[in-house]
C-alpha cells in the first residue's frame, strides 16, 4: 500500500490485535450489517491516518470478482482443442 516502515509495523500490530479479537475489534457484527460497513465503522476508533487495517480491508472489499479472464482462457483452449473443419 506504499506505506513506510513504521506504518507497516503498525498494520502488523493491528492485524495481531484483530486476530486476538481485542478492542476495538471485539465489536459485534449484525446480520443486517455488511462487512464493508463494519470495517468502515471501526475507522473512528483510530487516530487520523492510523486505521491501516481498515484501509486494507476496505480495499479488499472493493475488489469486484469476475470470471472474464477465465472465460477467455477456456475459449482459447476450446479453439485449440476443438474440432476444426478444414
Amino acid at each position: 500500500m506504499g506505506k513506510n516502515k513504521k506504518q507497516k509495523k503498525e498494520l502488523m500490530f493491528q492485524m495481531r490485535t484483530y486476530q486476538g479479537r481485542q478492542p476495538p475489534f471485539d465489536m459485534s457484527f449484525d446480520d443486517v450489517e455488511s462487512p464493508f460497513m463494519w470495517w468502515f465503522s471501526l475507522e473512528d476508533s483510530f487516530s487520523k491516518d492510523e486505521d491501516h487495517i481498515c484501509q486494507l480491508a476496505n480495499k479488499l472489499f472493493s475488489i469486484i470478482p469476475h470470471a472474464a479472464g477465465c472465460e477467455r482462457i477456456w475459449s482459447t483452449l476450446g479453439w485449440y482443442y476443438g474440432k476444426h473443419r478444414i
